[in-house]
């Protein structure tokens, strides 16, 4: 599946390549394009907390609007990915291995202006705004039996993202970023947790919590 995306990727520069050829125009104020490869942290739900990065293939779009040397951006973001852990069970000798699945879904509006810019290589910075939606599922055993038990865990928020990033003009209609951004979120946690013994409580959670997310991507986008 990954190399089908990356010939994707390839014949989408070749495309607009030859398009290029045959048409020049000036300034374009509209840009929509696709996230190519990202790299970027998710809050995995464990006790103790554990940071977690991953690595995911065309996982979103975006639209930007041009206005010289300031811009307008919309983007939709989203990511899955699958969840192993190691932790602590019911005692300090016991083991509790989680599996499960993350998924989550950002949309973002925001600006970005020019920095520095010479003939085809352009710095920028900028701010989104965020909607955040996260969901976790999933199930924790432990070696003695004593801390199994199953999660669900959706998070719903805001955020505020800074970025930056360095452009490419490849040509008059397209255009190669590398991009990294920080999120800091607000949300609610609902979790539900269900545990195996029947002599052990099941758990319902919520809580306003705060978390901080790290992005690195590569960008391609076409201009019209």
């Amino acid at each position: 599946m990954k190399t089908i995306y990356f010939l994707m990727a390839i014949l989408f520069v070749l495309v607009f390549q030859i398009v290029d050829a045959q048409e020049q125009v000036a300034f374009k104020k509209n840009e929509v394009g696709f996230n190519i490869v990202n790299y970027s942290s998710i809050d995995i739900p464990s006790d103790p907390p554990q940071p977690k990065f991953d690595i995911s293939f065309i996982n979103g779009i975006y639209f930007k609007r041009h206005y010289n040397e300031n811009t307008l951006r919309l983007s939709v973001d989203q990511l899955t990915c699958n969840v192993k852990i190691h932790g602590n069970g019911s005692y300090e000798a016991d083991t509790l291995i989680t599996m499960g699945n993350w998924r989550e879904q950002m949309f973002s509006m925001g600006f970005e202006q020019n920095y520095f810019e010479k003939k085809q290589f352009h710095l920028y910075w900028g701010v989104d705004l965020n909607l955040y939606y996260g969901i976790y599922s999933g199930q924790s055993q432990s070696l003695s039996g004593l801390s199994n038990f199953s999660t669900v865990k959706q998070n719903k928020g805001i955020g505020l993202t800074p970025l930056a990033g360095i452009r490419f003009t490849i040509s008059n209609f397209l255009r190669i970023s590398l991009e990294t951004s920080g999120s800091s979120l607000f949300f609610t946690e609902f979790e539900n947790k269900k545990w195996t013994l029947p002599m052990v409580k099941n758990e319902q959670n919520q809580a306003i919590t705060f978390a901080l997310k790290y992005n690195v991507g590569c960008k391609i986008s076409y201009l019209f």
